[in-house]
């Protein structure tokens, strides 16, 4: 019987060495990356929300606070929260 160690030493001998070549994006589907890739400016460009909840003024919590409003991914609220409210806010909205 092999080890795990020879099995996958066996199985890795096998597999062709990748090919190193450029392509463009839109030729890329089905492709792995063969090296790191940095964006190069953050995306999105704003503070979002990293999952749903509400945003509130720090100074006023605890407290039972009024619903201003929603902001949902892809909505960007202008609008500052106001005194003695919270906004609901879901994942990928941005910061109020």
């Amino acid at each position: 019987m092999l080890s795990v160690a020879d099995a996958l030493a066996a199985v890795l001998a096998r597999v062709p060495k990748p090919v190193l070549e450029t392509v463009a994006l839109d030729a890329a589907l089905g492709r792995v990356l063969a090296s790191d890739l940095a964006a190069p400016r953050a995306l999105p460009g704003f503070d979002n929300s990293a999952m749903d909840g509400y945003a509130a003024r720090s100074a006023e919590l605890p407290s039972t606070l009024a619903l201003a409003g929603i902001v949902a991914a892809g909505e960007p609220r202008t609008a500052p929260v106001p005194p003695g409210h919270v906004v609901r806010i879901f994942t990928g909205a941005p910061l109020p």
